[in-house]
């Protein structure tokens, strides 16, 4: 049975959740604001009533929405360009944050021998001290005992 590399493992986790996280949402949106955008050129511009002004007051609200429709789509390209940017800077993160944590855990094994080499000397002194002293000790309380 073949092992599967840890970072093919991360890689797929991180497709599925920028398509549940990132693509899906966004499309959503588009979507509605599509939708909302349409309504109100319908609504707008129905003739409910037959009458003249009606008809005018339906397109004057359509030429003064048309400004704000290209701020938002301005916006929207903006948006989209920068997720899509995002996307294509992160498809390499998780790559490089297993190296960084590869990296760090060596630093901690070096690190903790390193420790342990300093620190050998001295708890090496203390217990061959504390052994004697104890022997020291039970030796002289076997003396007092005797008396």
């Amino acid at each position: 049975m073949e092992e599967i590399d840890q970072s093919t493992v991360v890689k797929r986790i991180h497709k599925k959740q920028t398509l549940w996280q990132i693509w899906v949402p966004l499309t959503a949106g588009i979507l509605i604001a599509l939708f909302l955008c349409v309504m109100a050129v319908f609504l707008t511009t129905r003739d409910m009533s037959g009458e003249f002004n009606s008809k005018w007051a339906g397109v004057s609200v359509i030429f003064l929405s048309i400004p704000t429709l290209f701020a938002a789509f301005l916006f929207l390209v903006i948006l989209v360009g920068l997720i899509y940017l995002a996307s294509k800077l992160l498809h390499n993160a998780p790559v490089y944050g297993q190296k960084v944590i590869e990296f760090l855990q060596n630093v901690q094994a070096v690190t903790h021998n390193l420790s342990d080499k300093v620190a050998e000397p001295v708890i090496n002194i203390k217990s061959k001290w504390h052994g004697f002293s104890t022997l020291f000790k039970k030796k002289s309380n076997r003396v007092r005992n005797f008396s």
